[in-house]
C-alpha cells in the first residue's frame, strides 16, 4: 500500500499488518526501523493530527539516546494516503523488547529465567528518567500502565501508544481519552477523561504502582481482604480500593499484605518514604506524591546498597535492611521468586551478568554487618561522650571565670570607703 509522508514530503510504502486495535492497526514499512499507525476511518479527525503536528514539532529529550536506544515510539511524520489525506503516522520501532509484565510478573519471570532484583532496579530507573523527561517537556501520559511499556536485555525501557498522551499547545489541550483499572489515580476514578483534563499527579500515582510491580512482584493494593463484619469477603474491585484508600501500607487499610510477597522493611529508607508518600499521603494530597526525578534519585540511592546474596546467586538484596528475603520466603513459604539459571553465575563487583547489566558485588557475611553497626553505635558513643566532656569542661572554665569575676568585684567593693 503506498502512502507519503506529508512533512518530509517522501514516499511510504506499507508492507505488513503485525497488530491492530480500537484505534488503528501496526504495519511494517519499507523504511528500516520504522512502524506505521494507520487509524481507522473514524478515528481520522483534523483534532487528533493537529495533536499529533504538535507532537512531532516538539519532542521530549530521549534520556537513552547516548545508549543507542530509542525509549519513545514518538510521531516522527503524518502519513498521508494518495489522495493526500491524512490517515496516520510513522513512528520508530521498539526492538528487541518484551512487555514490563515479563518481568515485573513472578509467575512470568519463573518462566523466563532471566532477572534479578537488581535488573528491576535498573528498569525502574530508567524508566524513572524518560518520565522525567516527558513531563519537563510539558506532557502528560495519561495512559501509563505496565502493558504500553516495553524493555529490552539491558533493562531500557521504552513507552508505546504515545499518540495518546495528553498535549497543551497554545491553550487548547489534546486530551489522553483512556485510562486504565489499577494505574488510575484515586481522584481521577469515574471521570470521564474524554472531557477532562489530568495533571502530572495522576502519571505519578500510575508510576508509583509499576515500581511496586517490579520491586515486589504485586499491586500494592492487592492483599488479603478483612472484612467489616457481616459483609462480603470479596474485596471489592481495583478502583474501588484504590478511590478509598486501601492501601497495605496504610495503617486503616483493610487489605493486609500476602504471605508470599516481602514488605518495605527490605528496601531503603529513601524508597519506603516515596512509596508512603505515593499511596497514603497522596491518596489525599495528590501534589505531595514522589515526581520522577524523586523516584530516580531514590532507586539511584538504594540500588548502591544491593548486594549478591552468598547462597544463591540469582537473588540480589540489600543486606543493610536485614538477611537475604528472597531465601527467607523460600524457606518459610516454599516460594522462589527468583529462581536461578544455568547461565547466571555468582558475579564479584563490577561483574557482568548475562543480561549486560553489572551485578553487584557479594554480600559480606552477618557478622561482618554486626561488627560494623556495634562499630557505628561504639563511634556514636563516643562522640556523644564527647561532646558531652566538652561541654562540662567548657561549664568549668565558665563557672570558674565567673567566680573570679564575682571575687574581684567583692573584694573592690570591700577595699572602697
Amino acid at each position: 500500500m503506498r502512502c507519503h509522508l506529508t512533512l518530509s514530503d517522501q514516499p511510504l510504502t506499507l508492507v505488513t499488518e503485525i497488530a491492530s486495535s480500537g484505534e488503528g492497526a501496526i504495519w511494517e514499512t519499507d523504511r528500516p526501523g520504522v512502524l506505521a499507525k494507520i487509524y481507522h476511518h473514524n478515528k481520522r479527525t483534523p483534532e487528533r493530527f493537529a495533536k499529533l503536528e504538535v507532537m512531532i514539532q516538539d519532542p521530549p529529550r530521549d534520556p537513552t539516546a547516548p545508549m543507542h536506544h530509542v525509549s519513545l515510539a514518538w510521531p516522527t511524520d503524518i502519513v498521508a494516503d494518495t489522495r493526500k489525506k491524512p490517515i496516520g503516522f510513522i513512528m520508530p520501532a521498539i526492538q528487541h523488547a518484551k512487555s514490563l509484565i515479563t518481568f515485573s510478573s513472578p509467575l512470568l519471570r519463573k518462566r523466563n529465567q532471566i532477572v534479578s532484583w537488581y535488573f528491576l532496579y535498573h528498569i525502574a530507573r530508567n524508566l524513572c528518567a524518560i518520565i522525567r523527561s516527558v513531563h519537563r517537556r510539558g506532557y502528560v501520559i495519561g495512559d501509563l500502565k505496565d502493558e504500553n511499556i516495553l524493555v529490552n536485555e539491558r533493562a531500557l525501557p521504552a513507552i508505546v501508544d504515545c499518540d495518546s498522551f495528553q498535549v497543551r499547545h497554545k491553550g487548547t489541550t489534546h486530551l489522553s481519552p483512556v485510562g486504565t483499572a489499577g494505574f488510575t489515580a484515586p481522584e481521577t476514578i469515574g471521570t470521564d477523561f474524554s472531557s477532562q483534563a489530568r495533571s502530572v499527579s495522576s502519571d505519578r500515582f500510575a508510576l508509583a504502582v509499576i515500581i511496586h510491580q517490579l520491586l515486589f512482584g504485586d499491586h500494592p493494593f492487592s492483599g488479603n481482604w478483612k472484612a467489616d463484619q457481616g459483609a462480603s469477603d470479596e474485596p471489592p474491585d481495583i478502583n474501588v480500593l484504590i478511590r478509598d484508600g486501601h492501601c497495605r501500607y496504610n495503617p486503616t487499610s483493610q487489605i493486609q499484605p500476602a504471605a508470599r510477597t516481602v514488605g518495605l522493611r527490605t528496601v531503603h529508607p529513601a524508597l519506603r518514604k516515596c512509596f508512603y508518600q505515593a499511596f497514603v499521603v497522596g491518596h489525599n494530597k495528590p501534589h505531595r506524591r514522589p515526581s520522577a526525578r524523586a523516584w530516580e534519585k531514590a532507586l539511584h540511592k538504594a540500588s548502591r546498597r544491593l548486594h549478591t546474596c552468598r547462597i544463591h546467586p540469582s537473588h540480589v538484596y540489600d543486606p543493610y535492611c536485614g538477611p537475604c528475603p528472597w531465601c527467607d520466603l523460600k524457606a518459610t513459604q516454599n516460594i522462589e521468586l527468583f529462581p536461578a539459571a544455568e547461565h547466571l553465575q555468582r558475579h564479584s563487583a563490577g561483574g557482568v551478568s548475562a543480561l549486560g547489566v553489572f551485578a553487584p558485588p557479594l554480600a559480606p557475611p552477618r557478622w561482618l554487618f554486626w561488627i560494623k553497626r556495634i562499630a557505628r553505635w561504639l563511634m556514636g558513643i563516643a562522640i556523644v561522650a564527647t561532646v558531652v566532656a566538652l561541654l562540662w569542661y567548657f561549664q568549668s572554665l565558665i563557672l570558674a571565670y565567673l567566680q573570679t569575676i564575682g571575687g574581684m568585684i567583692g573584694e573592690h567593693f570591700n577595699d572602697s570607703p
